[in-house]
């Protein structure tokens, strides 16, 4: 029991969390099972070192079955039970903890649209874009909300008003546009600078055609962007026109 992938998980968890997973693991929502809610309850005493000598496979199985003949594939079962609440559980601190990218937001969107809750799904359309926008930094997924956000729409107006929801085609194609390239220029920085510092010879694909293509649209003037291809034409060129483009973008 001691070097299974469940003690283990429950080893990188904080006290915090352990008390949180122990609500987790209780929870109806989330778990039926009485006997895996005590096996949790059993596994935490040995919490956080779990080295004592009584962590066996048989001593846990005679609290979790009381009475009953040892049975190896039932203990396992029940571990691997609590460890896929583990894993549920580290996703369910992540979605509770990152709002980085606000998918949250998105799948409330498409619940609300899906239900017919129209006035609701535009009045949080509504708050949600004018977050966007008020965002200081305007990355790749600023770009990569605004796309979320413009198809959610086009998926509302679509059964409602059918035809009217053209433009939300072009606009969320535009922002998927810019939130590629400058995902791509971030693999090409580092592409490049690995390339320098450790000798490896990456495959940049399309790097030319992607330079060219914002050389001919650079009147779009996304501070992000145009900081990433002057770094990569810095690199490429050594000119020194570059890195005063640079500083006059900072």
């Amino acid at each position: 029991m001691k070097n299974t992938k469940l003690v283990q998980l429950l080893k990188t968890f904080s006290p915090a969390e352990m008390k949180e997973f122990k609500d987790f693991v209780s929870s109806p929502v989330f778990n039926k099972n009485k006997k895996v809610i005590r096996l949790y309850e059993n596994l935490k005493k040995f919490y956080p070192g779990f080295n004592n000598p009584k962590l066996t496979d048989e001593k846990i199985f005679e609290v979790i079955f009381p009475g009953e003949k040892y049975n190896y594939f039932k203990i396992r079962n029940i571990s691997s039970d609590l460890f896929a609440l583990g894993k549920e559980f580290l996703i369910f601190l992540y979605q509770k903890t990152n709002d980085d990218y606000n998918y949250k937001e998105v799948f409330l969107l498409t619940q609300l649209r899906d239900r017919k809750l129209d006035p609701v799904f535009e009045q949080h359309h509504k708050l949600y874009s004018d977050t966007i926008e008020n965002s200081a930094i305007k990355d790749e997924y600023y770009f990569y909300q605004k796309h979320l956000l413009t198809d959610e729409m086009a998926f509302y107006l679509a059964p409602r008003e059918p035809n009217t929801n053209l433009p939300h085609l072009q606009n969320s194609m535009n922002d998927f546009l810019k939130f590629s390239l400058i995902k791509l220029l971030k693999f090409y920085n580092i592409m490049l600078h690995e390339k320098k510092q450790n000798n490896f010879d990456y495959d940049t694909k399309m790097l030319d055609e992607v330079l060219s293509y914002i050389d001919r649209n650079k009147s779009e003037d996304n501070p992000t962007l145009l900081i990433y291809y002057y770094i990569i034409l810095l690199e490429k060129e050594k000119q020194a026109k570059y890195f005063f483009e640079l500083k006059k973008l900072k």
